[in-house]
């Protein structure tokens, strides 16, 4: 009993030290980003949509809601209308914890990298000892892996569901070679877990990686008899278990998407397959760029408006380097298992990066870059590990000459590389001849195997020190706005009102209210009318113009000068805005319009007005009704849920809600059901009947989810009587 006790403690105990590697590893290198390059963490859609998002989230958490939809924001806020949100992915999640932990974004973000860093890491290091690697080995790829330069300038920071996405890829790719290996009934379950968190990203481009790599390996247990079995039939069987954890892990996910699916028409902008943009994929015929140190002037060739951008590359390019010209291939290392996994990986590496460049190019493909740097990390480890390293002049030689080929090809190729072409070159050949030549002084294993240590480190130091910061010194100033400041002190009153935030030219800022984008105003629950939201409503974006950061045009003012739907006053009424932020020019800021809608002029500074509106505005999202209709006792149930008590005369009429529209919104009269209508393709409006009188309650619930949700249960349960089947087939079958 002892014995077992302490064998049972021994195998928990040797997953201690990567754990706590892993954490210390993101830990420490999510401080160096922030402390290095304040401003190249909370930027672009951190600063837009994901903290603000965590934060709405968070706080309906806290307050006993399911976070589905915010009427804080009008625009957006319909969080399942939108996959990208990922609101329910784990790492996710706990973004949205610690916006209740800490009032700073930044010190949101950096918990946020530190635990992506580390998961991706440790899924790393896990993946590697599914592969076979030592632990040193597996640590190193772990370490390589979770220090990918475009995971930390971009995932980590501004686009978490890329984080989110790239972790559960790696995770899942390596509960799929543990499955294959050993397809019992717990690690059928481990499968479909992984595979259900990489649904829940809301990132298409791990969707697509992992299918690739699904298929690829499909195909590679089938025909391999080393894998899978003597026989036809267990090769069969073996794909049949693990192709329906893959299946019903991706259906329990369901709900996450489908609303989305089902209002895409809606969208001003969604997911499409083809993209003028499409040249950013990594496709094969440009890793002759591979030997740069951090090959990140690749946005100078593409002309995509980036010029310093780090991806996947970096310090494993120079590991790259010694081992494709310094590992002898021995005929035994193409009979091993190690040798089909990597087959399955560079195939799948090479179908995501030519399939979207050549046949259905996805937008912002770049993005598959991280399944890159995962991928080259990963055969790289593999030659490392089973490879013999042969040192030889001649060797050097053809290494050093086919680097300064590369580079030099690389470098001229880019319009106006960083620092010069002659630098460029001197500096990659220095680099990876300084490498070649360390390795080759140390030849014993002990040796070579700290060495590969120090690269690491080094490398990743490396990279995080000379990659300059994305961000500009207009998001330091939005990261020391405390979560939670009450931005409305510049105004008049305070009231539940919506603030319109009119810019000129794309991104307008100003003296007092500078850089007030959506963001801020949704940190601090303000709500606001034109809040960021990246899949957008078409009728919303097409009547206000929208810009960029959450900001309107001009033209958002004619509209809401028009007559209001209920008759009484104007569309700002309907909209239930109080507050307009625009440009303090009278011509240009549209003056005469804001006051005849009733607003006022309040102040003027540093090219700006700011008109109010005070008007009594009761609890929850009623605005306006119809003439003869008495409203009394607005009750705010639930973002989901809200009650007004109605009188209506002899002649029908209408309610609107200041709520965005989407499918799914019904309302009932003392349970009597009442129709619902989009008024302006986006305003949410009650018609009432004649000489009605009760309470009229409006709910949302999506559209999709009477269907999904069952749905989703149902294969959780098919996949419990898997697990259970699998369990007793296994048990039953003789001991070999």
């Amino acid at each position: 009993m002892e014995a077992t006790s302490r064998a049972k403690w021994g195998s928990w105990a040797r997953w201690i030290l990567p754990i706590a590697a892993a954490a210390a590893l993101g830990i420490v290198t999510a401080i160096a980003l922030v402390k290095l390059h304040p401003a190249s963490m909370p930027f672009d859609d951190a600063l837009n949509a994901g903290i603000p998002t965590w934060h709405e989230v968070a706080r309906q958490i806290a307050s006993g809601q399911l976070p589905i939809l915010t009427t804080r924001s009008f625009q957006g806020g319909n969080f399942a209308t939108n996959i990208a949100n990922g609101e329910f992915h784990p790492l996710l999640l706990g973004g949205t914890l610690l916006t209740l932990v800490f009032s700073s974004p930044t010190r949101v973000i950096v918990g946020f990298g530190a635990a992506s860093i580390a998961v991706v890491a440790l899924g790393g290091y896990v993946l590697g000892r599914q592969l076979g690697l030592r632990r040193s080995l597996s640590a190193f790829l772990g370490f390589t892996v979770g220090m990918a330069p475009l995971l930390l300038y971009m995932y980590v920071g501004n686009w978490g569901t890329g984080a989110a996405g790239s972790a559960s890829l790696v995770w899942s790719t390596a509960m799929l070679i543990r499955a294959v290996r050993r397809p019992g009934a717990w690690n059928l379950l481990l499968l479909a877990g992984t595979v259900f968190t990489v649904m829940l990203s809301g990132w298409p481009n791990a969707w697509l990686s992992f299918a690739i790599i699904a298929v690829v390996t499909a195909v590679v247990a089938l025909t391999d008899r080393t894998l899978s079995g003597s026989t036809g039939r267990s090769r069969l069987s073996l794909v049949a278990r693990v192709g329906s954890a893959i299946a019903l892990g991706g259906i329990v996910a369901l709900p996450q998407i489908t609303e989305y699916l089902a209002n895409s028409s809606l969208f001003s902008r969604s997911a499409r397959w083809s993209d003028t943009q499409n040249t950013a994929v990594p496709n094969l015929s440009l890793l002759f760029g591979f030997p740069l140190p951090t090959a990140s002037d690749w946005w100078n060739w593409f002309d995509y408006g980036y010029s310093y951008w780090a991806i996947p590359f970096g310090f494993v390019s120079l590991i790259g380097i010694v081992a494709v010209f310094f590992v002898r291939w021995r005929r035994e290392m193409l009979r091993g298992t190690w040798f089909r996994w990597a087959l399955v990986l560079l195939v799948a590496f090479a179908v995501c990066c030519e399939l979207p460049y050549q046949v259905a190019s996805m937008v912002m493909p770049f993005r598959f870059l991280p399944v890159f740097g995962l991928f080259a990390a990963v055969l790289i480890a593999l030659l490392l590990e089973y490879g013999e390293f042969v040192w030889s002049p001649k060797r050097v030689a053809a290494a050093a000459t086919a680097l300064a080929i590369a580079t030099a090809y690389f470098v001229f190729r880019i319009p106006v590389p960083a620092g010069g072409g002659v630098q460029r070159i001197l500096e990659s050949c220095a680099l990876a001849m300084g490498v070649i030549v360390l390795l080759a002084a140390l030849r014993s294993v002990p040796a070579r195997r700290w060495i590969l240590v120090v690269l690491a480190i080094g490398g990743s130091a490396f990279v995080l020190a000379v990659t300059p910061a994305i961000g500009t010194s207009g998001y330091l100033r939005w990261t020391t706005l405390p979560i939670g400041t009450d931005l409305r002190a510049p105004l008049p009153a305070s009231d539940a009102g919506f603030v319109l935030h009119v810019g000129a030219d794309g991104i307008y800022q100003n003296g007092v209210w500078d850089g007030y984008w959506s963001s801020r105003y949704l940190l601090s629950d303000v709500p606001i009318l034109n809040g960021y939201d990246p899949v957008g409503q078409r009728a919303f974006a097409k009547a206000m113009r929208t810009e960029t950061h959450g900001l309107v045009s001009t033209k958002a003012i004619d509209f809401l000068s028009e007559p209001s739907s209920s008759g009484t006053g104007c569309k700002f009424d309907d909209y239930r805005v109080s507050s307009v932020i625009t440009l303090a020019g009278p011509v240009g800021g549209k003056h005469a319009e804001l006051e005849a809608c009733g607003f006022a002029l309040v102040a003027t500074h540093a090219g700006t007005a700011l008109f109010h509106k005070v008007q009594p505005l009761e609890a929850g999202t009623v605005s306006t009704a119809s003439a003869g209709i008495e409203l009394s006792s607005p009750t705010l149930v639930s973002e989901l849920d809200e009650k007004v008590h109605v009188t209506a005369s002899g002649s029908d009429g209408v309610v609107n809600f200041a709520r965005m529209w989407w499918p799914g919104y019904s309302a009932t009269l003392d349970g009597r059901q009442l129709v619902v209508s989009a008024t302006d393709g986006m305003l949410v409006t009650v018609h009432i009947p004649a000489g009605a009188e009760g309470t009229v309650e409006l709910r949302y619930w999506p559209s999709t989810w009477h269907w999904a949700l069952p749905v989703a249960f149902a294969a959780l349960a098919a996949l419990l009587v898997l697990a259970i089947g699998v369990g007793l087939i296994d048990r039953r079958r003789p001991a070999r």
